[in-house]
């Protein structure tokens, strides 16, 4: 069930982040959605659908092959994907503003309800 969650999460936040923002502080985004979209199905849906499908045809035992071998790797790609986006905003943290603290607000309230 929180597969599906992160799943359907991923693919309606194009929509749904720039609606927020447009509420909350007043201007609108334009976001190249499909693009997007088709990025997060590269990166979380594709990977995510993969791993479900291998746990379900070894019936559990691929966790106890591979889960402990591929672990540093697993660590260490969340580095990279950390650092990453990391990198790519900072230009905008250089210059942080009144509407930069609104838009880190509204991001921080969507991630806490989404565990609420």
């Amino acid at each position: 069930m929180c597969l599906g969650i992160i799943l359907i999460d991923t693919l309606i936040s194009p929509f749904v982040i720039p609606a927020l923002l447009h509420i909350v502080v007043g201007q609108s985004i334009e976001i190249d959605t499909v693009g997007l979209i088709l990025d997060l199905l590269w990166m979380i849906v594709v990977p995510s659908l993969i791993g479900v499908a291998l746990n379900e045809f070894t019936k559990g035992e691929i966790e106890l092959t591979l889960g402990k071998k591929l672990a540093p790797f697993s660590k260490l790609s969340l580095f990279s994907i950390v650092m990453i986006n990391s990198s790519a905003i900072a230009p905008y943290i250089k210059n942080i503003n009144l509407e930069l603290v609104r838009v880190i607000l509204v991001v921080f309230l969507l991630a806490v309800s989404g565990y609420a």
